[in-house]
């Protein structure tokens, strides 16, 4: 029988969110979701996160750039990541990454978004390396500026 424990991540909850300056992008961090605790109760699951799921918060406010947000952990299948809008309190799911990937997304300007890194279930904890990345689209990205 072995015993561990862990330190509850500064970023546990959704108020306590790591916030991602969109004036420091890129942005990487390769963190773990050991010592989380749930963040939803059963009657709250959302965005493909379940209600005994522990997981960590990260948040930005969109600034009309292109966005690319990749993910990736060593919990294989068990581990989900979701993008929230709106505030802690009435959280809006904008999309449901499952358990790896990437995102690519233009933000609108002024509208604050929150990341969710967790597992499925109460046991999937692990390490997730987390990259939000901008650009500025090509000059010719819209039908009417073709390059002819």
């Amino acid at each position: 029988f072995k015993v561990t424990s862990y330190d509850i991540p500064d970023n546990d909850s959704c108020e306590d969110a790591t916030v991602i300056s969109t004036n420091t992008l890129p942005f990487s961090v390769l963190e773990s979701t050991a010592g989380a605790r749930p963040d939803f109760n059963m009657f709250n699951e959302l965005c493909g996160a379940v209600h005994s799921s522990r997981g960590v918060w990260y948040s930005f406010i969109g600034n009309g750039k292109h966005t690319t947000i990749s993910y990736t952990n060593s919990l294989s299948k068990n581990a989900q990541m979701s993008l929230f809008s709106g505030p802690c309190n009435t959280l809006v799911c904008e999309w449901d990454y499952g358990s790896v990937g990437s995102i690519d997304f233009i933000p609108v300007s002024g509208k604050e978004y929150r990341l969710l890194s967790t597992g499925n279930s109460f046991s999937a904890v692990g390490e997730y390396d987390l990259t939000v990345v901008q650009y500025e689209p090509p000059q010719n990205d819209a039908c009417s500026n073709a390059v002819i």
